[in-house]
This record gives structure tokens, sequence and C-alpha cells, in this order.
């Protein structure tokens, strides 16, 4: 098949996977070219397998068949070391750049190796794995499924040379984690592939840490509101983090009161002095005394006088407290 044609698959999947699948909908550019994948087909059974995806995708908008497609053919262009964003037509052929520094090819030998000890259990497969990574070797396309798969693993150490190699790997291998990913699940692979997309993509992908700060579930939304803090600065996500305050997950409370404490300004500083009131008392105290804002002593000064009736026995329990959180954090010296 002409590598130009893959290419201008290539090139509209990439517009649809950001815009949306509509945007595959009755696409006639698609049309065209599925003749060329028919003829194709016949000598090798992928393109067949692509050619179905994207009818299915063409004919109803499915995101998993416009996903699965896109896997598929960046895997192709990939293999053939062809993908580029433009090719032009000349009278001889002439090889095609990859536009990823990053990827490395590998010959079938190293890559058949690497996919073992993604997928095997033993001893011996960090050792591989690290020296792998050492060489630069686990930075070829087609190990991202077995890479993804890897982020549930037990060994941290696997895991953490999986999420460099998908990092490196760049905005290629995007759509293959979107679609491993699932908001609405607490299983710990959902964290890290989060945690894997926003090294990539980073405030690209403000619009997904929004849905999940909102949708997801707690450990997801937890996540998710530290990158809102680092990445966005709108009124939007400022909201959103706000809401999160009052959450009924804790862990969810605490991701929002520690983001305003980084954000550190009158009016996120004024919501933790908030929040102290009411049942994240030790959470908002411990978020407030990592803040390095200028407001939060004079902060300080308004609990403490709020919290010295000592004939409350409630009060004097939050005084105490308040004055060991200064003591061990801000390093005061405040007596009872």
């Amino acid at each position: 098949m002409s590598i130009e044609a893959l290419n201008q698959i290539w090139n509209e999947l990439q517009r649809a996977c950001i815009a949306g699948s509509n945007n595959v909908l009755d696409n006639e550019s698609l049309k065209r070219l599925f003749p060329v994948l028919k003829i194709s087909g016949e000598a090798a059974p992928v393109f067949n397998k692509i050619l179905t995806l994207l009818e299915k995708a063409v004919a109803d908008g499915s995101p998993s068949s416009l996903l699965d497609a896109a896997h598929l053919v960046s895997s192709v262009l990939t293999t053939q070391s062809c993908f580029s964003a433009s090719i032009q037509s000349t009278d001889h052929a002439q090889p095609c750049q990859v536009d990823y520094p990053h990827s490395k090819q590998l010959s079938y030998r190293e890559l058949t190796a690497l996919n073992t000890a993604l997928t095997s259990q033993g001893t011996t497969r960090l050792d591989i794995l690290n020296d792998a990574a050492k060489n630069g070797m686990l930075t070829d396309l087609r190990l991202a499924s077995n890479l993804i798969k890897t982020l549930s693993d037990t060994n941290s150490d696997i895991v953490a040379l999986a999420s460099d190699a998908l990092v490196r790997l760049g905005s290629q291998v995007v759509p293959i984690l979107l679609r491993r990913f699932s908001a609405s699940s607490p299983e710990q692979c959902n964290f890290r592939l989060l945690t894997v997309i926003s090294s990539i993509q980073k405030e690209k992908s403000l619009e997904l840490y929004s849905r999940c700060a909102i949708k997801g579930c707690k450990e997801i939304r937890a996540a998710a509101i530290p990158l809102l803090c680092a990445y966005g600065n709108s009124s939007k996500e400022r909201e959103i983090i706000a809401n999160a305050v009052n959450d009924k997950a804790r862990e969810v409370r605490s991701a929002a009161l520690y983001a305003l404490a980084q954000l550190g300004d009158e009016a996120a500083v004024t919501a933790i002095k908030e929040a102290v009131f009411g049942k994240s008392f030790d959470i908002a105290l411990k978020a407030l005394m990592s803040s390095e804002s200028v407001l939060v002593e004079d902060t300080v000064i308004e609990l403490l006088d709020a919290f010295s009736d000592w004939t409350s026995p409630n009060n004097y329990g939050k005084f105490e407290y308040l004055v060991s959180v200064l003591n061990i954090h801000k390093g005061f010296t405040v007596k009872l």
C-alpha cells in the first residue's frame, strides 16, 4: 500500500482523536481511501482490519473503533519507519523520517525478547528491562501495549521503567493510553495511566483532568485535582478545586486543600481557613502549614484567637492540635 495514502489516513485520524470521534462521521477523505485499503488487504490482513475499523468509525462515530484504527495505522507506519506528518512525492522513493525523536526500531529478535520480559514473571526480567532502558530499547511503539499492561505490575521498579518509556514515546502513544484509561475504576493502573498522560500532555489535557476531578472515582478525583492546580489557571479549574473541598471522600478533600495551599492567594487561603471550622479541620491545618503564602502567618494568628476560648472543651482540643501542628510544621514555639 502507498505510504502516502496511509499517512493521509493517519492525519485524518489524528484530527479525529483530538476533535472527537464525530469528526470522522461520513468523512469523505477517508472513504476515498477505502478501495486502496481493500486491495492492500488481499496482500496483508492488517489492512483489512484497518478498513473494517474505519468503516465502523465512519458509519457510527464509534470512539473505540477510531482508537483501534489509529493504533493499527501508527504501528504499521512506525514498523515501516515512515511515520511522517507530510510526504512529498518524488520520482524516486525516499526514506521517510520518523517525527518522534525518541522512537527506536528494534529487530524482531529484540522485540520478542522484550515483550516476553514485559509479560512474564521471574527474577531476571527486571535486569533485562533495566539494560533495555539504559540502551534506549524500550521506546519502540510496538512495545506500547505491553508497557501499558506493565503499569499494573506489583514491582514498582518495573512500573517506573514502563512509565518512563511511555512518556518518552510521547504523543503518538496517547490514543492508546486513553483507550485503556478508565476514570471510574479505582484500580491503581488507572492512576498510573493518568500520571503518564499528564506527563506527556501537560496543559493539553485540561479537559480530561476536569472530567476526572468531577466524575471519576475518588482515587482518580484525588489524582486529577493537583493536575488542575498545576496546569490550569482559569476560573473553571478554580471552581472545581473549591467545590472538592466539601467532597464526601477524605482523600479528595485533602487533595483540594493542598492544591489551594499551593495556589496560596487570598481566595485560596480564605477557603482553607473556612475548612478549618468544618469536618476537614486536621487536613486543612496541615495544608495551611504547607503553604508558602505570605498570608499564612496572619491566618494562623486569627485561628489561634478563634480557638483560644478554653472554656469550651471542643475549642481547647482544636487549639491544642493547632499548636502542635504549628510547632512541627513551621518551627513556631507556642506554649499552652
